[in-house]
Formats: C-alpha cells, sequence, structure tokens
C-alpha cells in the first residue's frame, strides 16, 4: 500500500488573514486534510468547536454547552489568537 501524502493544513486559517509560521501549520494525510475541509471550511479552532457543540447539542447537558461556550467566548477574541501565535514565534 502506497503511503499517503501529506499536505500543510495551516490551524489558524490563512483566507482570515492569520500569519504563516511554523506553529501555524500542521501536517496531515491528504485524506485527512480534505475531510476535516469538507466538515469545517476555513473556520477557526473556535468556530469547529461551536459547529461540534451544536451538532450534538441533544446529547450534551445543559450544564456543559454552557461552560464550553462560555469558555470559546474567551477565546474567541481576536487578540486571544494573535496572542497565541505571537507568543510561538
Amino acid at each position: 500500500m502506497a503511503k499517503e501524502k501529506m499536505t500543510k493544513h495551516h490551524l489558524l486559517p490563512r483566507s482570515k488573514e492569520w500569519i504563516d509560521n511554523y506553529d501555524n501549520i500542521l501536517m496531515l494525510q491528504e485524506s485527512t486534510h480534505r475531510a476535516l475541509h469538507k466538515l469545517f471550511h476555513n473556520s477557526t479552532p473556535i468556530e469547529q468547536m461551536k459547529k461540534l457543540v451544536d451538532l450534538n447539542a441533544k446529547i450534551l447537558s445543559a450544564e456543559f454547552r454552557y461552560e464550553i461556550n462560555r469558555l470559546l467566548e474567551f477565546w474567541e477574541d481576536e487578540w486571544a489568537y494573535k496572542d497565541w501565535i505571537q507568543n510561538k514565534e
């Protein structure tokens, strides 16, 4: 079986003007990369988490959803992403 091609995945999307540095790139198998974009398009990790919470709302308790959304709101501010990336440089 041939080894699958590896591709670069940007954790914080370039399409949303995030910087293109080493800490913002994750190497993924091409099929995994395609599946990730099919499910989440070019969304940020916070947007991805919100989508997963929404998709599973029926099985997650209201308390859990509240706490997760509260945490996600904290990180949703643009400065939090930029701070994370700048501290990695």
